[in-house]
């Protein structure tokens, strides 16, 4: 085992692995800096051992593994916030919180409530920090703007997991962002004090300044949100169904500031900046100026995960093209992915990291097959075949993570980026120079803005017209993070075969398949097995039991057919069958009586039942009820007030009896 023979590939990918060891195992400290403190003497006495061989021996290699293992667990346990003893999470939390803090960064609204993320100054009067998630209603958001210094006197909550089963765990997604609480404020909540002029409060200034430089060119409200995605990755104001519609096309992440987009910017620098090759020192001042500009770019759009990590990858293939090393790319792809995990190793939770590395490398990997599938060196025809392969490659690549966290496969997807890329990357390189052009020469930039106009509305408009086939987008496919490896594994023996095409090397492909048809029968065998009653997190109220592959769903929705969360439940049951009836008054579960009561307000009293469920805000005498029933649990569905559930909370809690809210705990499960 050479450890030194291309190491930044090895350590990047060791790196990676041992924060997602630590982040489920969750070592403590002591044990973290224990081990790494004997790692590293053992490493420097190895080292000492070895220092005029050429190769190491393979304790070396796996005491210098070992310790990168424990070095990045120790990254990933200081980067995590909570572990910081000024910590809003470690002072003692109350009913009603004094807390003062500055807004850093905007988040989509939604009909309701415009969000913002606030950085902590100070928690129950003491100097503390922490990230925190608020919601202002949108009747009195309008005045707020980042940097605002905001003092609010209020409760907080744990941000909720699963509203309902087998859906986005929006909490994890916060949590890997350090931001475990939410408040929700309404007019007399909060106090807007002074500005906090920080790094973001500047960077949030200059890129308003720049969105309202093209309200001169009077885009439409659809063309304004495009290019503010495109060009400061501002994608909060997409409205629903633009994006609902390049995600069935495929297209989604033209949406979102990624390796797409800087590579597309990196190469018009390149020509730009290319008369510069000509004088002395000329590629040492152009790399520095490309370099320079990329990081504004990437400052004005908001220094994203997103955009971060892509910058930082192409700062890292620009440096080693200046260089002219050898096998840069993959080393470029590497380095700039242990850089970012140093930086910060949470990024590795994230959906947008894992697909932009996906894709990449899966490029790199097919890419020096690109020239057998060329039928013509003419120019145009090079860049239509690129284009495709390009493409299908990334999308070969990102394939196991889409099924995993999107659960579809958009099998227009070539279609789509044919004509989609090549019109992203005009309006993104004219959308550069009109923002020029907006401070310098208006007539001109007004010219030019509709050109941009043309181009993104041919580009929604086709991307519409695919997303209409819904017959082409395969849907509601099971999968879990098992058989994603699996068949990441399968990939991996595919490309390791065409590079080496012995009739040995299929054995692996073959070998690695059969295992992936294993795991997949026996995931939906055990699946199949377990058996569950589900109160659904829904205003009409659901209520579900899957037992011998099958789903019965009890409700009075007349749209219960159409629920986007029974259907995603279904999907996690690898689709069973799914039947429906009327919801009654009383269900029995594995020998359990399961009492409902509604509007009606009538039971029988002769019922002992487990369980009680309290829907349509009936005005039951909960005390009444207790006496007559005696339940070991009560359950109050979505249907119900708010008023109404903190009353039978309160009486619940009196006779000591679990009470569970699906408005605020989520789903229940039993």
């Amino acid at each position: 085992m050479d450890v030194l023979k291309y190491p930044i590939i090895t350590i990047a990918l060791c790196f990676g692995l041992g924060i997602l060891i630590q982040n489920y195992l969750c070592f403590s400290l002591i044990t973290i800096l224990f081990s790494t403190s004997i790692l590293f003497v053992l490493f420097l006495i190895l080292l000492f051992f070895n220092r005029n061989k050429n190769k190491k021996n393979i304790f070396f290699g796996l005491v210098t593994y070992l310790l990168i293992l424990s070095i990045s667990a120790l990254s990933l346990y200081v980067h995590q916030d909570v572990h910081n003893k000024n910590h809003y999470t470690n002072l003692k939390i109350k009913e009603n919180n004094s807390i003062k803090g500055f807004a850093v960064e905007t988040l989509k609204p939604n009909e309701f409530y415009t969000k913002f993320l606030f950085e902590i100054d100070s928690f129950n009067h003491q100097k503390s920090s922490g990230k925190i998630l608020v919601y202002f209603s949108n009747k009195n958001s309008d005045s707020l703007q980042i940097g605002d210094l905001v003092s609010f006197q209020s409760e907080i909550k744990p941000i909720q997991k699963n509203y309902n089963p087998d859906t986005f765990d929006y909490s994890n997604y916060m949590a890997n962002q350090n931001v475990f609480h939410q408040i929700k404020c309404f007019e007399n909540d909060y106090f807007i004090g002074s500005k906090v002029k920080k790094f973001t409060f500047y960077i949030n200034k200059l890129r308003q300044k720049l969105v309202h430089s093209f309200d001169a060119h009077h885009f439409s409200v659809r063309t304004k949100s495009i290019l503010n995605a495109l060009l400061l990755g501002q994608k909060q104001q997409i409205d629903s169904e633009t994006l609902n519609d390049y995600k069935n096309a495929g297209v989604v992440h033209v949406l979102a500031i990624s390796g797409l987009h800087i590579g597309i910017i990196y190469v018009f620098f390149n020509f730009i900046f290319g008369f510069l090759n000509r004088f002395k020192h000329g590629k040492t001042i152009k790399l520095v100026i490309i370099l320079l500009l990329l990081w504004l770019f990437a400052l004005i759009s908001g220094m994203s995960a997103s955009i971060t990590r892509s910058v930082t990858m192409f700062t890292f293939i620009a440096i080693g093209t200046f260089l002219n090393r050898k096998n840069f790319m993959f080393n470029a792809v590497a380095g700039s992915f242990l850089f970012l995990l140093i930086y910060n190793p949470l990024y590795v939770f994230d959906v947008g990291f894992q697909l932009s590395y996906a894709a990449v490398i899966s490029i790199l990997l097919f890419q020096p097959f690109y020239e057998k599938f060329y039928w013509s060196k003419n120019k145009i025809v090079v860049y239509i075949s690129d284009l495709f392969l390009v493409s299908l490659a990334a999308q070969l690549g990102v394939l196991p993570l889409m099924m995993l966290y999107f659960k579809q496969i958009p099998t227009l997807f070539l279609l789509a980026n044919f004509i989609v890329i090549p019109i992203a990357t005009v309006v993104l390189i004219l959308g550069i120079v009109v923002l020029f052009l907006n401070f310098t020469a208006m007539p001109i930039a007004l010219f030019l803005g509709k050109l941009i106009s043309l181009a993104v509305e041919i580009m929604n408009n086709y991307i519409h017209y695919l997303s209409s086939f819904q017959n082409y987008i395969i849907k509601n496919i099971t999968f879990t993070p098992l058989l994603t490896v699996g068949l990441y594994l399968i990939i991996l023996s595919v490309v390791y075969w065409i590079y080496k095409p012995k009739n040995k090397n299929i054995l692996y492909v073959l070998s690695f398949t059969l295992a992936f048809q294993i795991l997949y029968f026996y995931t939906k065998n055990e699946t199949s097995q377990k058996t569950e009653l589900i109160v659904f997190n829904n205003k009409e109220s659901i209520i579900a039991t899957f037992e011998a592959n099958k789903i019965i769903v009890f409700s009075n929705d007349s749209l219960i057919h159409q629920n986007q969360n029974l259907q995603e439940y279904a999907t996690a049951k690898f689709n069973p069958e799914v039947v429906f009836y009327p919801l009654e008054n009383v269900l029995l579960f594995k020998n359990k009586q399961i009492l409902i009561v509604d509007e009606s307000r009538i039971y029988n009293t002769t019922i002992k039942p487990d369980v009680v469920i309290i829907r349509q805000n009936s005005r039951i005498n909960i005390e009444r009820l207790i006496q007559a029933t005696s339940p070991k649990i009560i359950i109050a569905d979505k249907s119900n007030s708010y008023t109404s559930i903190k009353r039978w909370k309160a009486t619940c809690l009196k006779h000591k009896i679990p009470f569970h809210a699906i408005v605020e705990k989520g789903f229940y499960r039993m």
